[in-house]
C-alpha cells in the first residue's frame, strides 16, 4: 500500500504545499477507518508527507464511524432503473447524521466527532441537509437549560452532523482543547492564504474567471448591523445560489472566449484514438453524407439541443455528473450534431441525425430510424457511452457493457455494413463480448474514447474527426477484455513472461494465463494512435547529479514523423528493476512528454526521470533508490514493440 498509494498521494498533493484543503477518504486502510485514523491523517499525511493544510471529512463520513440504525439512517425506495436491476433495491438516504456504511468504531455521533477530531479531521462536510447556525445567544440559552449528560445521548436522525456535537463532547471531557485549537488554526490559515480574511464575500468568477473582491461585511451589512445579520445574509445568498439564482456571477467568466478555448484544448488533448482501421479517419472528401447516431450525439427533433439553462440530456451528459447547476445554467454546450453541421457548412457535406437508443432504458423502437440514417450515409459516427446516471459517484455497475439500448443499436449499425466510427464518452472502459472481449469491435472501423469531454467536447470531436487537429491522447488504464479479470492492470501475462524469460508454455501457464482465452488487456496502458506514423530513434539516458534535485536521470530520444499528416505523440519511459528481494510491477511508468510534429518532421525530446519514480520503501519504511542495473524502455505505449531499451546503473 505504501509503495503503490502513498507515493502517488505525495506526488499529487505536493510535499509541504501551502494550505490547500483536502479530504479524508470514505474507506478503511491498514485496518482503520480513514476518518478515525491518526496514523493515516496525522502520522503519515502530516508528519511523513509534510501536508499542512486542513482536512475535511467527505460527505457525512464522520457519521459512518458509529453504528447506523434505521432510526438514524432512514431508508427510502428509489425509482427502479430499467437496465440495472439492483437499483430498485432500497437505497440509504443521506442525511446530516451519517454516511453509507458503518465502521462501528464509535458508540454514537458525539463519540464519532471526538474520534475524528483527534485523528486530524478539521471540518465536517455535510451533504443533503441545510444546517442553519442558531444565533450565539440562542445556543447559549439552550445550553443553560440542557445538561451535557443528557444532550444528544440518542443520535436519532436529527441534528446537523457530527461536529455539531463537539460542544457536547467537550463538556463530557471527550475532546482536548488543544485539538480544537489546532483545527481552528488550520482553517483560519487556509482562509487567510485564500484572501478571505480581507474580502469575506468573493465572487467566484469575474469577467474572465478571475476572482473579484466583494465589499467587506461592514460595507455590505452597515456599521450598525451585527455579525448575526452578516451571517444570515450569507445564508440567504447561499440559498439563492442553490435555487439556481445566479445574479451574483458573471456568465463570461464561465463561458468567455478564453474559457471556451481552454475547454476545447483540454477535450482535444484528452481524446484517445484507440483504433483506426484502413485509415478511415480523418474523414475525407469521399464521406459526403455523415450519419450521426446515438444518445450522446444530440437530442430533440433536429439533434441540436437547447440553450443554456435548458440543456437536454446529451448536453448534460457531455458535462458529466459533477457539473454544478450554476454552470449548467450559464454555459453553452453544443451537441455533436450542431458542431458537425457547423463544421460541414460550406463543404457540401450532409449531416443526418437519429438518436437510435437511450442510455437509461432498453427500448429498441428507436433503432430502425438509426439504421435508415446509416443506409443513407457514406460513414456513420455512433456517439455512445454513459449518462450522469450511469457513471459517477453512487453509480457503480455490475457490468462493463454499454447501458440501455446501446448494444442493440451498435449491433444493428454493424449489420448495415456502412463504415462505422464508434465514439465512447464514458466514465469507465466498455467490454464488447465474446471470449476474446472484442466481438462487437470486429466490424468497427475506428474507435475513439474520452471521459465526459465538457462544454467544448462536441467541437473538439468534430475538429479531430475532420482532421483539423491530430489525436494524441493515451489510455490511462489497461482496457479489460471482460469485467471478471482482477489483475489486468498489471503489465504482465503468461505470454509476456514466456517471451521475456524463455520459459516454456507449460511453465507460462502458471503465470496468469487462461487455457480458453487471452489474459492480456484488450488495449494496453498508454495505448493511443495519431493520424500519422511516428518512430523513435537515438535513445540515450544520462544520470544526473542527485544533489538536492528532483530528477535522477534524463532520457533523450528523437521522435520522427514519417507520415504525410501532422502527428501528436506522447513518449513514455518505463523502468524495470534490477534483481532484488522486493517484488514490484514488471514495468513502471517513470516519465513522459508530449510532442507535436509536422508532416515528415522530427524533434529531439527530453524525458526527466525523477528519483521519486525510481524509489521504493525499504525495510525501515524509508524511500530510497535501490542501487543496481535498471532497464529503461521508451516507446509510444507500455507494450510498444518498437520501443527502445537502454541500461541505467544507479
Amino acid at each position: 500500500m505504501c509503495t503503490s498509494t502513498i507515493a502517488r498521494v505525495e506526488l499529487a498533493l505536493g510535499k509541504g504545499r501551502n494550505h490547500t484543503v483536502r479530504f479524508a477518504g470514505h474507506h478503511a486502510a491498514l485496518g482503520e477507518a480513514c476518518h478515525a485514523s491518526r496514523r493515516l491523517l496525522t502520522d503519515v499525511l502530516r508528519s511523513d508527507l509534510g501536508i499542512p493544510g486542513p482536512l475535511l471529512s467527505d460527505c457525512n463520513d464522520i457519521g459512518a464511524l458509529r453504528p447506523i440504525t434505521p432510526a438514524s439512517y432512514p431508508i427510502k425506495p428509489t425509482t427502479p432503473h430499467p437496465t440495472i436491476t439492483q437499483s430498485n433495491m432500497p437505497r440509504p438516504q443521506r442525511d446530516g447524521a451519517g454516511a453509507l456504511v458503518a465502521f462501528r468504531v464509535a458508540s454514537n455521533l458525539t463519540h464519532a466527532a471526538s474520534i475524528a477530531l483527534a485523528a486530524g479531521v478539521d471540518l465536517d462536510l455535510q451533504c443533503g441537509r441545510h444546517c442553519p447556525t442558531p444565533p450565539y445567544s440562542q445556543s447559549r440559552a439552550q445550553e443553560s437549560h440542557t445538561s451535557h449528560a443528557g444532550r444528544n445521548s440518542n443520535d436519532g436522525g436529527s441534528g446537523c452532523g457530527a461536529f455539531s456535537r463537539l460542544g457536547d463532547a467537550m463538556g463530557r471531557g471527550m475532546v482536548q482543547s488543544g485539538n480544537l485549537k489546532r483545527s481552528v488554526t488550520r482553517l483560519l490559515a487556509a482562509k487567510w492564504s485564500a484572501g478571505l480574511m480581507n474580502a469575506p464575500f468573493v465572487s467566484p468568477l469575474g469577467s474572465e474567471g478571475a476572482p473579484t473582491a466583494r465589499p467587506s461585511i461592514a460595507t455590505r451589512t452597515g456599521a450598525g448591523r451585527s455579525t448575526r445579520g452578516a451571517r444570515n445574509m450569507a445564508q440567504e445568498r447561499l440559498a439563492r445560489t442553490e435555487e439556481g439564482a445566479a445574479e451574483e456571477f458573471d456568465a463570461p467568466g464561465l463561458d468567455g472566449p478564453e474559457s471556451r478555448a481552454l475547454a476545447r484544448e483540454a477535450a482535444e488533448r484528452g481524446m484517445v484514438l484507440v483504433r483506426n482501421d484502413a485509415e478511415l479517419l480523418p474523414l475525407r472528401g469521399s464521406a459526403q453524407a455523415v450519419g450521426l447516431v446515438g444518445p450522446l450525439a444530440g437530442c430533440g427533433i433536429d439533434g441540436e439541443g437547447g440553450p443554456p439553462g435548458n440543456l437536454c440530456d446529451s448536453q448534460r451528459n457531455m458535462l458529466g455528473g459533477y457539473a454544478s447547476p450554476l454552470s449548467r445554467g450559464r454555459v453553452r454546450v453544443d451537441t455533436v450534431v450542431r458542431a458537425f453541421r457547423f463544421r460541414a457548412a460550406g463543404m457540401g457535406r450532409i449531416v443526418r441525425f437519429a438518436r437510435g437508443a437511450n442510455i437509461d432504458d432498453e427500448d429498441t423502437r428507436l433503432v430502425a430510424e438509426a439504421v435508415a440514417v446509416a443506409r443513407q450515409s457514406d460513414v456513420v459516427v455512433a456517439v455512445l457511452g454513459d449518462s450522469v446516471e450511469t457513471a459517477g459517484e453512487w453509480a457503480d455497475r455490475a457490468s462493463l457493457e454499454m447501458p440501455g439500448g446501446q448494444r442493440a443499436l451498435l449491433q444493428a449499425l454493424i449489420a448495415t455494413g456502412v463504415p462505422l466510427v464508434l465514439v465512447l464518452f464514458s466514465g469507465r472502459p466498455v467490454t464488447f463480448g465474446g471470449s476474446s472481449g472484442d466481438d462487437l469491435l470486429t466490424n468497427v472501423s475506428a474507435l475513439l474514447t474520452s471521459y465526459p469531454p465538457g462544454q467544448m467536447g462536441s467541437e473538439a470531436l468534430a475538429r479531430l474527426l475532420f482532421g483539423d487537429v491530430p489525436p494524441g491522447g493515451k489510455l490511462a488504464f489497461s482496457w479489460p477484455r471482460r469485467p471478471t479479470r482482477s489483475d489486468w492492470l498489471l503489465p504482465r501475462s503468461g505470454k509476456w513472461l514466456a517471451r521475456s524469460w524463455g520459459v516454456g508454455q507449460s511453465e507460462a501457464r502458471w503465470h496468469g494465463t487462461y487455457i480458453d482465452a487471452s489474459a492480456s488487456p484488450l488495449f494496453s496502458f498508454g495505448h493511443g494512435l495519431t493520424y500519422s506514423t511516428t518512430v523513435l530513434e537515438e535513445l540515450s539516458v544520462r544520470l544526473l547529479q542527485p544533489r538536492g534535485g528532483l530528477h535522477v536521470a534524463r532520457a533523450q530520444v528523437r521522435v520522427r514523423n514519417v507520415g504525410r499528416l501532422g502527428a501528436s505523440e506522447v513518449v513514455q519511459c518505463y523502468a524495470r528493476d534490477p534483481i532484488m528481494r522486493h517484488v514490484r510491477r514488471q514495468k513502471r511508468l517513470v516519465g513522459f512528454t508530449r510532442v507535436e510534429l509536422d508532416a515528415r518532421g522530427s524533434r529531439l525530446v527530453e524525458v526527466l526521470i525523477s528519483a521519486d519514480a525510481m524509489a521504493m520503501l525499504d525495510d525501515e519504511q524509508r524511500w530510497r533508490v535501490v542501487p543496481g542495473e535498471y532497464q529503461i524502455s521508451c516507446g509510444r505505449s507500455s507494450v510498444d514493440p518498437d520501443g527502445l531499451v537502454v541500461k541505467l546503473n544507479l
